[in-house]
């Protein structure tokens, strides 16, 4: 069975990171950052998840990063609105959803680790914060603690 984790930062800017994970290993992935307009459309029309929801062989996980609404934080609610569409279209796609603060998975998930990966791409921080949120998913979830691995015991994970 296929594993496919489509994960989300949301926010005005939504980052997002769609891994597949086959056998244990970390396969092809897409992500991209999308305006709080955008996400919408771009879980409506994308045929890649469609496709997925519909497939037997392949498990389809949405995880996201949870926000709380706080005096000291801005008051800005695109990161509530836009996790509220992200699980609608978890619901329509009958995808389960995880949800992690950023306190739970950004100790143990840096920079470095999804450089390692190879799943970095500099320049597009809200992406990379949804990757690091899908790594973390891996780990707790999916007990792939060789993510966390340093590169000389790392195998041939990441090669």
């Amino acid at each position: 069975m296929i594993l496919q984790i489509w994960s989300f930062d949301p926010g005005l800017t939504t980052g997002w990171r769609q891994i597949n994970v086959f056998d244990g290993e970390i396969g092809n992935s897409d992500g991209g950052q999308a305006d709080h307009f955008q996400i919408g459309n771009f879980l409506s029309e994308s045929q890649v998840l469609r496709q997925a929801a519909r497939n037997p062989a392949v498990d389809v996980q949405i995880v996201i990063e949870k926000f709380t609404m706080s005096p000291a934080k801005s008051q800005e609610p695109w990161s509530l609105e836009t996790t509220g569409l992200i699980k609608y279209f978890a619901s329509k796609y009958a995808a389960p959803v995880s949800m992690y603060r950023p306190s739970e998975w950004k100790p143990l998930i840096k920079d470095e680790v999804i450089k390692r990966s190879g799943l970095w791409i500099p320049g597009k921080r809200h992406m990379m914060d949804a990757t690091g949120i899908a790594l973390y998913y891996l780990v707790k979830e999916r007990k792939m603690n060789w993510i966390l691995s340093k590169p000389k015991d790392m195998g041939t994970k990441y090669g």
